[in-house]
């Protein structure tokens, strides 16, 4: 068996100690690496090299084949990209570049990006030039190579991740990316890009149908157990340092603040010499050696402080009021995996919103709210919040309003995808969703693919959601969490996970036999699935 692995960052320790375990699995397993990080992340390939544990094939820097695509001065090969778009899930290779934080900067209207060579390049010819030599390296990968199993790294935003998708497809290599199942601390196998969770959606199915009820006893105490924690979930993310935010400046922190702000200059100076360095290098996302690039990142945090300052001062938003009618609506950020990849279609959240004011009752307000995380590492266009204020039936709610209140107060809740539309379909308010979502399969939301219909869209959800009684949502949610226990596995440090770069070595340890064991019941259950679908077919014909 070959398994190609992604390393990034923060998993990479993981990664490699998970490649040690499946080696008692698999004696003859060979292994090979993809290295998603910044030249200067060194460390990375010190770790691989210096160890004495996994004879890798070969670690390939991603940077230094995206270099060597972007700078190869030829022609784009329209054949081999018009045979990969004929194959592809979307027909539009633009769609992939749309979803690309670099190429597809343009499109990301809600979100400020620092400026970069690969940004800055919008000439359609030198985009499709770049994609097919990166499509022609990544195929030598996969030719020499020839994987079983791609795993990739977690929430990796370039069009790398579509290309190394479907080269899976082609090669009948399994695409294996571990992803938490927004439950308790369970974790699953995606099978694609988009986060398709075939084992448990195929299982969630078998049961629903099944009249067995003694299997979905210990899931029906822990679907009590979730239920109880939805006030305070317990997600493995909840611990980030934006959740911890719940509280307004003093008078006296308001002053500090101001202090930063007038010495922002002199910090982005000390880094602009700090990487000077990186700018030297061939890297293709690298920023222009400019003084115009130095103004760009001087508005950049200007921008970024005075935004911070904004949701930290009482005239930020308007509080809950539990007395209105809404539909609730939490901005995503950007960029993110969220969006960039499972929402790509819907980039542009002032459209969504604007659709949303289009399309809902009369009685109702749209109410928005910022997610925390975009007051720390993710900067808004200047003018992105007066347009949605604009709206006559839309408010800007507080940014540390309670999400439980918020959700549970709706009349419906509206999602691209995200945490909030989950928490909506487990409380039993009425959904809608923009891109597609793991909880699609219990038809308990509805997905909104044409904002022409939007208003339809609401207006039909909100009666068939009424006629779902409480005993038959119960029903579904159980029978899912029996089907995520099931075919899901537990992660004892999921902060370690999540953030690798964190832990200890033996938290390390722990963390990559875990995963390790979750691959091989993996495995063993794909192959049952597939034995299983043989013979179906068999006494089929």
């Amino acid at each position: 068996m070959n398994i190609l692995l992604e390393f990034s960052t923060l998993q990479y320790k993981n990664w490699h100690h998970m490649a040690k375990e499946l080696k008692a699995f698999y004696p003859g397993c060979r292994f090979a690496g993809l290295v998603n990080a910044l030249p200067q992340s060194t460390e990375i390939v010190n770790f691989l090299k210096g160890q004495k544990d996994i004879n890798y094939q070969f670690i390939h820097f991603l940077d230094d084949i995206r270099h060597k695509a972007f700078h190869a001065a030829t022609e784009p090969d329209m054949e081999l990209l018009k045979s990969f778009e004929e194959n592809s899930r979307y027909k539009s290779l633009w769609r992939f570049v749309a979803a690309d934080r670099n190429l597809g900067a343009v499109f990301m209207h809600g979100a400020v990006v620092r400026d970069t060579l690969a940004n800055q390049e919008q000439d359609p010819q030198r985009i499709l030039g770049y994609f097919s030599n990166l499509l022609k390296e990544y195929k030598g990968v996969f030719e020499s190579f020839r994987p079983d199993i791609f795993m990739p790294a977690i929430a990796m935003g370039a069009i790398d991740a579509h290309i190394l998708e479907q080269l899976c497809q082609q090669s009948n290599t399994v695409y294996l990316a571990a992803y938490p199942c927004r439950i308790d601390d369970y974790f699953t196998f995606a099978e694609s890009s988009e986060l398709e969770f075939s084992l448990i959606d195929c299982r969630y199915r078998q049961l629903l149908e099944s009249t067995e009820e003694p299997q979905l006893t210990v899931a029906k105490r822990f679907y009590e157990k979730i239920i109880s924690e939805l006030p305070a979930p317990k997600y493995f993310d909840r611990d980030n340092e934006c959740h911890r935010i719940t509280r307004f400046l003093s008078v006296r922190e308001r002053v500090v603040f101001w202090l930063k702000y007038i010495y922002t200059p002199l910090k982005v100076l000390k880094n602009w010499l700090k990487t000077r360095s990186l700018r030297r290098s061939p890297c293709y996302a690298k920023q222009p050696g400019t003084f115009k690039a130095f103004l760009s990142n001087l508005k950049y945090e200007w921008t970024r402080r005075a935004q911070e300052y904004r949701f930290l001062c009482k005239g930020a938003g308007e509080p809950l009021n539990r007395g209105q009618k809404y539909l609730y609506y939490p901005l995503h950020i950007n960029p993110e995996y969220s969006t960039q990849f499972l929402g790509t279609m819907w980039l542009d959240q002032i459209t969504v919103i604007e659709a949303l004011a289009k399309s809902i009752p009369a009685d109702w307000l749209v109410y928005v709210k910022e997610h925390p995380a975009t007051l720390q590492n993710r900067v808004r266009p200047v003018g992105f919040y007066e347009k949605i204020k604009r709206l006559p039936n839309v408010k800007l709610i507080n940014t540390f309003s309670d999400m439980h209140a918020l959700v549970s107060n709706a009349q419906m809740v509206a999602v691209i995808t995200g945490t909030s539309g989950w928490e909506a379909v487990q409380r039993g308010v009425p959904t809608i969703n923009f891109g597609k979502c793991f909880w699609d399969v219990l038809k308990l939301s509805k997905r909104c693919t044409d904002l022409e219909n939007l208003s339809l869209d609401i207006h039909d959800e909100i009666r068939r959601s009424s006629r779902i009684g409480d005993a038959e949502r119960k029903r579904r949610l159980i029978c899912y969490l029996a089907a995520v226990k099931e075919c899901g596995f537990t992660i004892s440090d999921v902060q370690v996970f999540g953030n690798g770069a964190a832990g200890s070595e033996e938290q390390h340890q722990r963390v990559g036999r875990e995963l390790a064991g979750a691959v091989h019941q993996y495995c063993l259950r794909r192959a049952n699935t597939v034995q299983e679908d043989k013979e179906y077919e068999k006494v089929r014909s």
